[in-house]
Formats: structure tokens, sequence, C-alpha cells
């Protein structure tokens, strides 16, 4: 809704009580005197006041505000009376134009601009409005159609002290913004450690000390010592039993339980060293960005940091002696073989023994 002029507003109220004398209205109000205007109620009748008394200070002012609008006017009296009847007749003036002004302190949007300042004896009125400031703008019309005459050094300090506002405002907002940026990415950082802490605590609850590749140790020595017992049968008819049973325990067997199997759980393994040791690195990282925000470590890093490099030490000393077994049995396998057949069936065996598994590391 475009709003009304406050002008005409006023004149069909009479005028603003205490404040203004709108001319061109038609029953425009008298001042009395130069220092306070007559006194007129929201219907126009005029009530004759005293001039306000002489006082050594400013009085601490009022405010009238547009209700749902950044425009209000400000008045002060440098005298030292009480504006503060003037306001509530001033709101109520205002208010009969079916906008509501009150004199109840609104929360708004921010600092917004200074339209005018104008003064009438004792009295100045300083309009303030945001956006395309129709509001203030009709009432500093007004003023000035009342008698009032602008006060350019109260309208500039009152501008300075707007725009000071305004900085101060910003700087506030900015300064809120990165106090919550920084909350915000101290909280991100809190977060990560602690997610981080419990995948590292999940790895050391599961930490099994190479256990897999243990129990492949177990199967190939109980295949050798089964290789052992088909060798003592001796060469069997036409050396089935070396050329055939016995090579296939070396070749075959023993050949998978190290170079199939257990390479399989050798590589699962390391896998999961180094994933253990790339989690130790987050969780250090983790624990530094803490320090560098100034924030406490997480409660149990330390601990579940010290947990999880015994343990991968201990993996991969345990996978690395077992593996010495393992290839020691494949070597063990192959060599029994090429020993095993005698006369005719002598160097039937399989031949030389392939590499066998790397170590960890």
């Amino acid at each position: 809704m475009t709003p009304r002029s406050h002008a005409t507003t006023l004149c069909a109220a009479g005028a603003i009580t205490g404040l203004l004398a709108l001319a061109g209205c038609s029953a425009p109000a008298k001042a009395v005197g130069r220092t306070h205007p007559a006194t007129v109620t929201a219907t126009g009748a005029a009530q004759s006041v005293s001039t306000p008394s002489a006082a050594s200070s400013q009085s601490p002012g009022c405010t009238v505000s547009l209700y749902g609008h950044d425009a209000a006017v400000s008045v002060t009296a440098d005298n030292g009376s009480d504006p503060a009847p003037e306001c509530t007749a001033l709101a109520k003036l205002l208010s009969s134009g079916g906008d509501f002004w009150t004199t109840q302190t609104l929360t708004g949007g921010g600092p917004v601009a200074v339209v005018c300042a104008d003064s009438q004896g004792a009295w100045t009125a300083v309009v303030r409005d945001g956006g395309d400031q129709i509001y203030g703008q009709s009432v500093c019309s007004a003023l000035l159609q009342g008698g009032w005459s602008e006060n350019a050094a109260v309208e500039q300090q009152a501008a300075t002290a707007a725009q000071q506002a305004q900085q101060q405002a910003q700087q506030q907002a900015s300064a809120s913004a990165q106090a919550q940026a920084l909350a915000s990415a101290q909280a991100a950082t809190e977060s990560n450690a602690t997610s981080d802490l419990d995948d590292l605590e999940s790895t050391n609850g599961d930490f099994t000390d190479a256990a897999k590749i243990t129990s492949d140790v177990t199967s190939t020595d109980n295949d050798l010592s089964h290789e052992r017992s088909d060798i003592a049968n001796g060469n069997g008819d036409y050396c089935y039993n070396i050329q055939g049973t016995v090579d296939y325990d070396a070749t075959g067997t023993i050949n998978y339980d190290v170079l199939g199997t257990a390479s399989y759980d050798v590589s699962t393994e390391q896998t999961a060293i180094t994933n253990t040791r790339q989690q130790i690195t987050t969780v250090e990282q983790d624990q530094a960005a803490l320090r560098t925000a100034g924030l406490p470590a997480t409660p149990g890093a330390a601990s579940a940091l010290s947990r999880a490099q015994e343990q991968t030490g201990e993996a991969v000393a345990t996978a690395n002696k077992d593996i010495d077994e393992l290839n020691a049995d494949l070597s063990d396998a192959y060599r029994l073989a090429n020993s095993a057949g005698t006369g005719d069936c002598a160097g039937d065996g399989p031949g030389s023994a392939p590499s066998g598994l790397p170590h960890l590391s």
C-alpha cells in the first residue's frame, strides 16, 4: 500500500500536538511563543500549555516509531523538559491516518539513515527512515509546513552518529560472522577428531595379531608332515608314489598352502597394517589441529595411539615370523620330494622350489 502524505493526515487531525502547527490546514493551531507550540489533541482541539522552564542540560528525549517500518521520530528539548507527553500525543496523531505509531521500543533491523533534523524553539526532532524514506520525508515536510526550521548542525551530528552506528553494526556483524565461522570450524575439528578416534579404537578392538597367517602355518606344517608320511611309503609301483603322490604333496598342496592361501592372508594383513598406520596418522593430525585451535585433546586419544602403534608392531613381527616358517615349509617340501625316490625312481622330484613370500613392512 502506498502511504498517504503525513501532511494530509495531520491536517485531517488538526496538528501534531505540542510539536507541529501545519500550514494549509483548515483549522490550524497557533503556537504559544516559539519555544513550545500549542498542544493540540488528536481531534484538533487546542490546549494551552506553558513554555518549558529553562534547564542546564538537554532532555533524555523520546522516540515515536512506525510499527512494521523503519520510520521514527526522536524528540528532545534543550531546556531539559520531558518530551514524553508530546511523543505520546504525536504517536496518537500520526496513527490517526491508519498507520500504527508507538512510543514502545521496537526491534529494528539496524541503523537507518537520517532524513532530516528540524528545530522549533527548545524542541528538536530527528526523523529517520530506511528504504525509499516515504514516511520520513512526509514527516519532515509536515515539520517544515508547521513552522519548524532545518537544523543542519543536529542533522549532521545525527547523520554522523547513524553512520558510526552502521559501521559499528557492520563491524559487530563481521565479528559475529567470524566468531560463528571459528566456532563452526572448531566444532568440525572436534567432530572429526572424535570420529577418527572412534575408527582407530574400533580397529584396536579388532586386533588379531595376524591370526590367519599363524593358522596357515599350522595347516602347512600338517601338510608337510603328511608328505613325510607319503615318502615313507617308498617308490610305489612304477614310481607312482614318488612321481604322483609325493610330487603333488609338494607342488600342489603345500605350494598352494603358501603361495595361495597364506599369500592372500599376508596381503590382507599388509593392507590392514597400512590402513591402521593411516588411521594413526589421521588421529595425530587431528590432535595437532586441536592444539593449533587452542582446543583440548580428544579424551583417550593418547592411549589409543599408543595401543595402535604397539599392536601394529606386534602384527608385523608375528606375521614375518610366520612367513619365515611358511617359506621354510615350502622349501622343505620340494627338497624332500626331490630326495624321496630311490633306485630307478631317483631324480624324479619336482625340481627347485619357487620363491617364497616377502616380509610385511
